[in-house]
């Protein structure tokens, strides 16, 4: 088994902020970054977390959102 990822959010609602409605989603992420959204097998990753019925933003913005002011 080759892992993808460190994490994968399954079935979570994703808002992408382009204002489309929401859909459902898997997100894989590896160190600090998102690498894809979409079905994703949860066996390609570390850990994976049930989101089911959770909504989460998600942004093309290459802004640190942590570290920025508003």
């Amino acid at each position: 088994m080759t892992i993808e990822y460190n994490i994968v959010l399954k079935n979570a609602y994703i808002a992408d902020g382009s204002g489309a409605p929401l859909y459902r989603a898997d997100i894989g992420i590896m160190g600090d970054t998102i690498t894809s959204i979409g079905e994703i097998p949860g066996s390609k990753a570390d850990k994976v977390i049930d989101c089911s019925g959770c909504l989460l933003y998600t942004s093309p913005s290459p802004r640190d959102l942590s570290t920025s002011r508003m």
